[in-house]
């Protein structure tokens, strides 16, 4: 069979699996072709099934392709077939040789590639010549030596650089099962196998569970082919140079993987190893991301403002939708470590694009919010991203009831994700569990899940499981209609949560009725919510108490402001006095981004800068200063923050700055007399 008859069969029998059907159209569109030239292929391919003793493909009604219950042997014998079935393509040949290259430990002749590759002496030539061109970029030289052949010189950081720009490219090589097993057998021929593929994938997977960092499918699969790869280059004695890696969450990460192979090999694990897959880890895209970063803060704040920006460019309220300003912080935390990330826009995001031009537009428009802390431009496809996750408030914006338990299997990031997610709910009143990557699926408890959906084939699907195109088409709605309306969802606890709820907020009030009781009411409410076994929440009014208000302090600068603003935390240890500095050094390096609204500033720094625990303390000045904010000069309220890790207090800022955008609550706390006073009114407009 040809490539593309291969190709065909695949794809028939992946859509088989699945119970969906295949047509002669279907594959014209395709594969840009004849249907006449499709014919042709389903002959060879009727050949093959022949000869493995498999019915053959007819032809129905409509153009649709039938088979009988015994096609699905065909895939058993399709994987079995011998490497030389295949046509290498010219890029195919120029991945095979340049691998070869790089990890060859001595000289490669020209008959040695031929051979290899089983083609003529002078197509090799020509294959070399481009490769040669392509090194070179790559600050590599291939250099030709008398008697003794072809050897690719430079550095081996340069040489890791080359294979991970390779191994991104996506082409068949890193997809076709046969051809990468082809060429790892070349580049380790005589050599005793240390490690397998299934140990690599365990060891990651086992990091991921370690670490909190979730690969999406994709980059699962860039990590794992690098390292089988790396490993014959250690292996050999050629390891990566002293590099640089500044992100202590994916070094630590790198040194998970790289000591648990060290555990099955005979293998030095160099420091250089180390810091470079690090490196490569901070520039891949994750599903979820459970660590802190120590600029996290900082991009919370600025997400806030471009989230405020977003919705009044595109007249859609995505202020309150704190998924979307979850989901979007955790992807531009990734996003702003990576450096030339090299990635490409897959075809989904671009249907995307396509899809909402507007979302595009103003995404493009506001972009300069971020561009202008990162200190560069965000390319097209950084920004594609980004506008997924504004696509997917969008929709979400449109419906957001939740009835049945979903698990999403999903082979993209956050971003595209969310936006099926938000399809989904489009049409069905989903709860969506969990979304997770397919190699992490077989460990995932389903127990409490009662839809499994999914953007890609599972091997080993569970019973109630379908598969969905990445942009949910009309039949696939229909399909998902079908499925539950063969399941029984899990009956909803929304309104026996509301029910406790309602009864502690029974017995505040009747509490708060006493003289003196808000000591009683806070740990009445903490017992009761104990009780129930309600998840507690860092809430804004937790963090803002009575001893932690001041009001009408009397300031001439921003920094007086600052320190005022931090005086209660540095007093009650929450944080130490290099704290207070690193934030108005902050300041003075980064500008007056921590200005989030008129009149109000919320100074922080880095998690590793001084803070002891979670804080806040709220400062109502005297008089206004100025903090040199082109906008929302001058400056009345500071309100400093103190904290911990990436999550504890992003709930409770998030509704902080969205109570600053209601004129009824600003009238409120700027007339307020007392401490307690504002207290009572965040905490009556936060359980709004």
């Amino acid at each position: 069979m040809n490539k593309r008859s291969r190709e065909i069969l695949s794809r028939i029998l992946l859509k088989k699996e699945y119970q969906q059907e295949t047509t002669i159209k279907e594959l014209t569109n395709i594969y840009g072709v004849s249907s006449r030239t499709i014919r042709y292929d389903i002959n060879q391919i009727n050949d093959f099934l022949e000869n493995n003793q498999i019915s053959k493909i007819e032809l129905g009604k409509n153009g649709v392709l039938q088979t009988k219950e015994d096609f699905f042997m065909s895939k058993e014998h399709l994987l079995e077939e011998e490497f030389y079935t295949f046509k290498l393509t010219k890029n195919e040949r120029e991945i095979f040789i340049s691998i070869m290259l790089v990890c060859a430990n001595d000289f490669l002749t020209l008959s040695e590639l031929a051979d290899e590759l089983m083609i003529s002496r002078s197509t090799v030539i020509h294959d070399v010549e481009r490769v040669k061109t392509k090194v070179k970029k790559r600050n590599l030289s291939l250099n030709s030596y008398p008697n003794r052949g072809l050897l690719l010189e430079g550095r081996e950081r340069d040489k890791r650089l080359f294979i991970l720009h390779l191994i991104r490219q996506e082409k068949t090589v890193f997809k076709e099962g046969p051809l990468f097993y082809h060429l790892l057998n070349i580049v380790q021929k005589n050599e005793n196998i240390v490690v397998t593929e299934e140990m690599i994938e365990k060891v990651i997977n086992e990091a991921e569970h370690a670490f909190g960092l979730f690969l999406t499918d994709t980059d699962f699969h860039y990590v794992k082919y690098y390292l089988i790869l790396a490993l014959h280059r250690m292996k050999q004695g050629c390891n990566v140079e002293h590099y640089i890696s500044e992100n202590i969450e994916t070094e630590r990460m790198a040194l998970g993987i790289l000591k648990q192979i060290d555990i099955f090999t005979s293998i030095v694990i160099k420091p250089g190893e180390v810091e470079f897959l690090s490196v490569f880890l901070g520039e891949l895209r994750y599903l979820k991301k459970t660590t802190s970063n120590k600029e996290i803060v900082k991009i919370q704040v600025i997400t806030r403002k471009f989230i405020e920006e977003i919705s009044a460019k595109l007249k859609i309220d995505l202020n309150s939708d704190y998924i979307f300003y979850e989901n979007l912080t955790n992807h531009l935390e990734s996003t702003f470590s990576q450096v030339n990330a090299d990635f490409e826009i897959s075809s989904i995001v671009k249907e995307v694009l396509k899809s909402y031009p507007e979302v595009l537009k103003a995404a493009k428009e506001s972009i300069g919010i971020f561009e202008q802390y990162i200190k560069r431009s965000l390319d097209n496809a950084e920004i594609a991203y980004i506008v997924v996750h504004i696509c997917a408030a969008v929709e979400r914006n449109r419906n957001s009831n939740d009835q049945y338990s979903v698990l999403l299997v999903c082979h993209g990031g956050i971003g595209t994700s969310q936006l099926l997610i938000e399809r989904l709910r489009k049409y069905f009143n989903f709860h969506v569990v969990d979304v997770v990557s397919a190699h992490d699926l077989p460990g995932t408890p389903l127990d409490e899940v009662d839809l499994v959906i999914s953007t890609i084939p599972l091997e080993e699907p569970p019973m109630n499981y379908i598969q969905v195109s990445p942009m949910l088409s009309d039949k696939d709605c229909i399909n998902v209609g079908k499925t539950l309306s063969t399941i029984n969802g899990h009956e909803l606890v929304d309104e026996e949560v509301e029910a406790q709820k309602k009864l502690i907020q029974k017995i505040q009030m009747f509490i708060n009725d006493y003289e003196d009781k808000k000591e009683m009411s806070a740990r009445v409410t903490k017992e009761l919510k104990r009780y129930f076994g309600l998840e507690e929440e860092v809430s804004l009014s937790m963090l803002l108490t009575e001893e932690s208000i001041q009001i009408d302090v009397e300031c001439e600068t921003w920094e007086e402001a600052i320190r005022a603003s931090a005086r209660y935390l540095l007093e009650h240890n929450y944080i130490e006095e290099r704290y207070v500095d690193a934030m108005i050094d902050n300041i003075k390096i980064n500008g007056p981004y921590i200005v989030v609204a008129p009149g109000f500033a919320l100074p922080h720094e880095a998690i590793d800068s001084g803070a002891l625990k979670l804080g806040m303390s709220l400062t109502r000045l005297k008089k206004p200063v100025s903090f040199h904010h082109p906008l929302y000069d001058p400056i009345d309220w500071v309100c400093c923050l103190s904290t911990v890790d990436k999550e504890m207090h992003l709930k409770a800022m998030f509704h902080l700055v969205n109570l600053l955008q209601n004129d009824t609550f600003r009238f409120e706390i700027d007339h307020a007399t007392t401490n307690w006073e504002i207290v009572e009114i965040i905490r009556k407009y936060e359980s709004r």
